[in-house]
């Protein structure tokens, strides 16, 4: 809880009394996500407005996205990714650095640096957008 990663690390529980086995999802999860999730683990199979995804699902990339001190911070599986609104700045491997201290930003190719940019930006112009028009909740 000492790095920017760590601040915004919340574990959630989901507990069911008549559940025969236990199961740890280690998907990264955001306060975004916590409707998804729980309306998915109650069974609940209509549609339904939400900006976030479940985590209890398989099929959808599961990230979180943090804003502070002009810095945004992306979180995804074992990732951790550093951008100022122009450049990336920092990338980490949370699995072998959970401190965040040896940055990884050298290492990584041209090409992975302008995936991880675009994906992060269209991310943010999308929140931004439905912010802006008060449609963050699909309808």
């Amino acid at each position: 809880y000492q790095t920017m990663a760590g601040k915004f690390a919340v574990p959630a529980l989901l507990f069911d009394p008549s559940a025969a086995t236990q199961k740890k999802i280690a998907a990264t999860f955001s306060h975004c996500d916590i409707e998804p999730t729980l309306l998915q683990y109650l069974g609940y199979n209509h549609s339904f407005p939400a900006f976030g995804v479940s985590a209890l699902s398989d099929s959808v990339p599961h990230f979180a996205v943090q804003y502070e001190n002009g810095l945004y911070q992306y979180i995804s599986e074992n990732m951790v990714m550093h951008f100022d609104g122009n450049k990336i700045s920092a990338v980490y491997n949370m699995q072998t650095d959970s401190l965040l201290r040896n940055n990884l930003i050298n290492q990584w190719q041209a090409n992975e640096k302008l995936q991880a940019k675009q994906q992060l930006k269209a991310y943010i112009q999308n929140y931004y957008q439905r912010l802006n028009a008060n449609t963050l909740l699909k309808k």
